[in-house]
Protein backbone atom coordinates (compact mmCIF):
# COMPACT_ATOMS: atom_id res chain seq x y z
CA UNK A 1 0.00 0.00 0.00
CA UNK A 2 0.95 3.43 -1.16
CA UNK A 3 1.39 6.02 1.87
CA UNK A 4 1.11 10.08 1.03
CA UNK A 5 3.24 12.18 3.25
CA UNK A 6 2.21 15.58 3.51
CA UNK A 7 5.25 17.62 3.81
CA UNK A 8 4.76 21.31 5.18
CA UNK A 9 6.36 23.52 2.08
CA UNK A 10 6.36 27.28 1.68
CA UNK A 11 4.00 28.50 -1.03
CA UNK A 12 5.69 31.37 -3.60
CA UNK A 13 3.94 33.93 -1.96
CA UNK A 14 5.70 33.09 1.86
CA UNK A 15 8.80 32.79 -0.19
CA UNK A 16 8.83 36.00 -1.05
CA UNK A 17 7.54 37.53 1.70
CA UNK A 18 10.54 35.98 3.14
CA UNK A 19 13.12 37.42 1.13
CA UNK A 20 11.32 40.65 1.42
CA UNK A 21 12.02 41.06 5.00
CA UNK A 22 15.72 39.89 4.81
CA UNK A 23 15.75 42.82 1.90
CA UNK A 24 14.83 45.36 4.20
CA UNK A 25 16.61 43.66 7.08
CA UNK A 26 19.72 43.81 4.91
CA UNK A 27 18.70 47.67 4.45
CA UNK A 28 18.03 48.76 8.01
CA UNK A 29 21.59 46.87 9.22
CA UNK A 30 24.26 47.71 6.45
CA UNK A 31 23.70 51.95 7.06
CA UNK A 32 23.74 51.08 10.74
CA UNK A 33 26.86 49.22 10.55
CA UNK A 34 28.88 51.11 7.93
CA UNK A 35 27.70 54.31 10.15
CA UNK A 36 29.26 52.67 13.18
CA UNK A 37 32.48 51.85 11.51
CA UNK A 38 32.45 55.65 10.32
CA UNK A 39 32.37 56.74 14.00
CA UNK A 40 34.48 54.46 15.13
CA UNK A 41 37.69 55.79 12.56
CA UNK A 42 35.79 59.26 13.60
CA UNK A 43 37.12 58.60 17.39
CA UNK A 44 40.48 57.05 16.16
CA UNK A 45 40.93 59.94 13.89
CA UNK A 46 40.28 62.45 17.32
CA UNK A 47 42.81 59.80 19.41
CA UNK A 48 45.21 60.55 16.91
CA UNK A 49 45.17 64.30 16.70
CA UNK A 50 44.88 64.82 20.35
CA UNK A 51 47.96 62.65 21.03
CA UNK A 52 49.71 64.64 18.05
CA UNK A 53 48.72 67.59 20.02
CA UNK A 54 50.24 66.98 23.28
CA UNK A 55 53.20 65.84 21.58
CA UNK A 56 53.43 69.16 20.31
CA UNK A 57 52.71 70.64 23.64
CA UNK A 58 55.35 68.65 25.10
CA UNK A 59 58.10 69.32 22.62
CA UNK A 60 57.21 73.34 23.05
CA UNK A 61 57.45 72.89 27.21
CA UNK A 62 61.53 72.25 26.22
CA UNK A 63 61.65 74.55 23.95
CA UNK A 64 60.85 77.71 25.31
CA UNK A 65 57.13 77.57 24.47
CA UNK A 66 58.25 77.15 20.56
CA UNK A 67 56.70 74.65 18.78
CA UNK A 68 58.34 72.72 16.05
CA UNK A 69 59.77 74.57 12.43
CA UNK A 70 57.58 74.38 9.75
CA UNK A 71 60.69 75.22 6.90
CA UNK A 72 60.29 72.96 3.56
CA UNK A 73 63.71 74.67 2.80
CA UNK A 74 65.75 73.08 5.18
CA UNK A 75 63.24 69.96 5.28
CA UNK A 76 62.34 70.51 9.07
CA UNK A 77 58.57 69.58 9.57
CA UNK A 78 56.56 68.76 12.90
CA UNK A 79 55.62 64.98 11.83
CA UNK A 80 59.35 64.20 11.98
CA UNK A 81 59.11 60.98 13.74
CA UNK A 82 63.13 61.06 15.57
CA UNK A 83 62.68 64.87 16.25
CA UNK A 84 59.10 64.89 17.47
CA UNK A 85 56.95 62.05 17.65
CA UNK A 86 59.22 59.56 19.09
CA UNK A 87 60.22 61.65 22.36
CA UNK A 88 57.27 63.52 22.95
CA UNK A 89 54.63 60.94 22.26
CA UNK A 90 56.75 57.90 22.53
CA UNK A 91 55.51 57.10 19.31
CA UNK A 92 58.12 55.01 16.69
CA UNK A 93 56.57 54.88 13.60
CA UNK A 94 58.06 51.76 11.53
CA UNK A 95 58.35 52.15 7.60
CA UNK A 96 55.55 50.09 6.95
CA UNK A 97 53.44 51.73 8.93
CA UNK A 98 53.76 54.86 7.66
CA UNK A 99 51.78 53.93 4.80
CA UNK A 100 49.19 52.21 6.45
CA UNK A 101 45.96 53.19 8.45
CA UNK A 102 47.92 51.63 11.58
CA UNK A 103 50.15 55.25 11.81
CA UNK A 104 49.25 57.88 13.75
CA UNK A 105 49.62 60.08 11.60
CA UNK A 106 46.76 58.66 9.45
CA UNK A 107 43.30 58.97 9.63
CA UNK A 108 41.40 55.66 8.76
CA UNK A 109 38.64 57.49 6.89
CA UNK A 110 41.14 58.77 4.52
CA UNK A 111 41.64 57.98 1.48
CA UNK A 112 44.00 54.23 1.40
CA UNK A 113 46.77 56.01 -0.87
CA UNK A 114 47.40 58.86 1.88
CA UNK A 115 50.55 58.71 4.31
CA UNK A 116 49.39 61.65 6.03
CA UNK A 117 46.13 63.01 6.97
CA UNK A 118 47.10 66.21 9.04
CA UNK A 119 48.82 69.43 8.94
CA UNK A 120 49.99 71.94 11.51
CA UNK A 121 49.02 75.35 11.34
CA UNK A 122 51.78 77.31 9.78
CA UNK A 123 51.67 79.90 11.95
CA UNK A 124 52.32 77.92 15.37
CA UNK A 125 55.78 77.20 13.47
CA UNK A 126 59.26 77.83 14.99
CA UNK A 127 60.63 78.86 11.59
CA UNK A 128 59.18 79.29 8.25
CA UNK A 129 60.59 79.05 4.76
CA UNK A 130 61.46 82.58 3.06
CA UNK A 131 58.12 82.54 0.93
CA UNK A 132 56.23 83.03 3.92
CA UNK A 133 57.87 84.83 6.20
CA UNK A 134 58.64 87.41 3.51
CA UNK A 135 55.17 87.23 2.84
CA UNK A 136 54.11 87.75 6.10
CA UNK A 137 56.43 90.50 6.57
CA UNK A 138 55.05 92.35 3.42
CA UNK A 139 51.18 92.40 3.67
CA UNK A 140 49.00 94.68 5.35
CA UNK A 141 47.02 93.62 6.76
CA UNK A 142 48.87 91.13 7.71
CA UNK A 143 47.23 87.26 7.20
CA UNK A 144 47.96 85.91 10.19
CA UNK A 145 50.60 86.45 13.21
CA UNK A 146 53.14 83.85 14.93
CA UNK A 147 52.17 82.65 18.19
CA UNK A 148 54.42 80.15 20.77
CA UNK A 149 52.33 77.54 23.33
CA UNK A 150 51.16 80.70 25.50
CA UNK A 151 49.59 82.32 23.25
CA UNK A 152 45.35 83.21 23.85
CA UNK A 153 43.12 82.28 23.58
CA UNK A 154 44.26 78.79 23.68
CA UNK A 155 40.91 76.62 23.70
CA UNK A 156 40.62 78.59 20.12
CA UNK A 157 43.52 79.09 17.81
CA UNK A 158 43.99 76.43 15.72
CA UNK A 159 47.48 73.62 16.20
CA UNK A 160 46.59 71.22 13.99
CA UNK A 161 44.00 70.54 11.01
CA UNK A 162 42.44 67.59 9.25
CA UNK A 163 44.20 68.94 5.78
CA UNK A 164 43.38 67.41 2.29
CA UNK A 165 45.77 65.05 1.15
CA UNK A 166 47.56 65.36 -2.17
CA UNK A 167 50.72 64.51 -4.19
CA UNK A 168 53.81 66.16 -3.36
CA UNK A 169 55.91 67.54 -6.29
CA UNK A 170 58.31 64.68 -6.82
CA UNK A 171 56.19 62.20 -4.71
CA UNK A 172 52.84 59.87 -5.98
CA UNK A 173 52.08 58.99 -2.23
CA UNK A 174 49.43 61.52 -0.77
CA UNK A 175 50.07 63.79 2.00
CA UNK A 176 48.82 66.64 3.70
CA UNK A 177 50.63 69.85 2.98
CA UNK A 178 53.52 70.14 5.16
CA UNK A 179 54.20 73.52 5.77
CA UNK A 180 51.34 76.20 4.33
CA UNK A 181 48.21 75.65 6.09
CA UNK A 182 47.16 78.82 7.68
CA UNK A 183 49.31 80.71 5.00
CA UNK A 184 46.77 80.48 2.38
CA UNK A 185 44.18 81.76 0.93
CA UNK A 186 44.93 85.48 2.07
CA UNK A 187 42.18 85.34 4.50
CA UNK A 188 41.03 83.07 7.74
CA UNK A 189 37.36 82.22 6.67
CA UNK A 190 38.59 81.41 2.66
CA UNK A 191 41.10 78.86 4.48
CA UNK A 192 37.99 77.41 5.88
CA UNK A 193 36.52 76.99 2.00
CA UNK A 194 34.04 79.74 2.46
CA UNK A 195 35.58 81.75 -0.65
CA UNK A 196 34.27 79.69 -4.17
CA UNK A 197 38.46 80.01 -5.76
CA UNK A 198 40.31 78.85 -2.74
CA UNK A 199 42.34 75.60 -3.72
CA UNK A 200 41.52 72.91 -2.49
CA UNK A 201 44.84 71.56 -1.15
CA UNK A 202 45.13 74.52 1.08
CA UNK A 203 41.80 73.89 2.64
CA UNK A 204 40.70 71.71 5.72
CA UNK A 205 39.16 68.58 4.50
CA UNK A 206 35.68 68.01 5.41
CA UNK A 207 35.13 65.19 3.50
CA UNK A 208 36.51 61.83 6.06
CA UNK A 209 33.56 62.31 8.59
CA UNK A 210 30.30 62.73 6.43
CA UNK A 211 27.03 61.46 8.59
CA UNK A 212 26.60 59.17 5.17
CA UNK A 213 29.44 58.31 3.23
CA UNK A 214 32.12 60.02 2.00
CA UNK A 215 31.48 63.76 0.28
CA UNK A 216 33.23 64.94 -2.74
CA UNK A 217 36.52 66.39 -1.29
CA UNK A 218 36.19 69.21 -3.66
CA UNK A 219 32.96 70.60 -1.89
CA UNK A 220 33.01 71.89 1.56
CA UNK A 221 30.46 69.37 2.97
CA UNK A 222 30.59 67.11 5.93
CA UNK A 223 32.74 67.76 9.21
CA UNK A 224 36.27 68.07 10.38
CA UNK A 225 38.51 68.28 13.36
CA UNK A 226 40.66 70.49 14.88
CA UNK A 227 43.40 70.03 17.47
CA UNK A 228 43.52 73.32 19.48
CA UNK A 229 46.47 74.99 21.84
CA UNK A 230 44.82 73.80 24.86
CA UNK A 231 45.11 70.08 23.62
CA UNK A 232 41.14 69.83 23.05
CA UNK A 233 40.52 68.39 19.80
CA UNK A 234 36.38 69.11 18.33
CA UNK A 235 34.83 68.26 15.41
CA UNK A 236 33.12 70.84 12.85
CA UNK A 237 31.01 71.24 9.65
CA UNK A 238 32.21 74.11 7.36
CA UNK A 239 28.93 76.39 8.34
CA UNK A 240 30.32 76.29 11.87
CA UNK A 241 33.75 77.66 10.88
CA UNK A 242 32.61 80.27 8.44
CA UNK A 243 30.05 82.22 6.41
CA UNK A 244 29.66 80.78 2.98
CA UNK A 245 27.72 84.24 2.40
CA UNK A 246 30.09 86.85 3.07
CA UNK A 247 33.15 84.34 3.33
CA UNK A 248 33.88 85.63 6.83
CA UNK A 249 35.52 83.19 9.79
CA UNK A 250 33.06 83.17 12.83
CA UNK A 251 36.04 83.29 15.05
CA UNK A 252 35.26 79.67 16.45
CA UNK A 253 38.38 78.33 15.74
CA UNK A 254 41.43 80.62 14.76
CA UNK A 255 44.29 80.76 12.46
CA UNK A 256 46.27 83.14 14.89
CA UNK A 257 45.38 86.40 17.30
CA UNK A 258 44.59 88.92 14.77
CA UNK A 259 42.25 86.48 12.50
CA UNK A 260 39.50 89.88 12.84
CA UNK A 261 41.95 92.39 12.12
CA UNK A 262 43.26 90.59 9.28
CA UNK A 263 39.52 90.14 7.31
CA UNK A 264 38.44 93.88 8.17
CA UNK A 265 38.78 94.58 4.40
CA UNK A 266 36.22 91.98 3.64
CA UNK A 267 32.41 93.35 3.74
CA UNK A 268 29.83 92.68 4.58
CA UNK A 269 30.61 91.50 7.90
CA UNK A 270 29.09 88.33 9.80
CA UNK A 271 26.38 89.33 11.86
Amino acid sequence: MKLHCNKPAFTLIELLVVIGIIGVLIGITIPIVLGARRAAASTTCQSNMRQLGIALLNYASQSNGKFPPNNGEAGLFWFDVDRVLKPFAGVEIPPEDRRGKRSILICPNDVDASVRSYSMNVFASSAVSSMVSKSLAEEVPVRGKMFTSAASPSSQLILLVEATSNPGSSNPELSAAPAIIGWGPRYPGHRFGAAPATKRWWQIDYSRHGVSGRPNPDEPKGRTNIAFLDGHVNQFSPTDLADFQTTRSKYVALWSENDAAAEEVLSPKSP
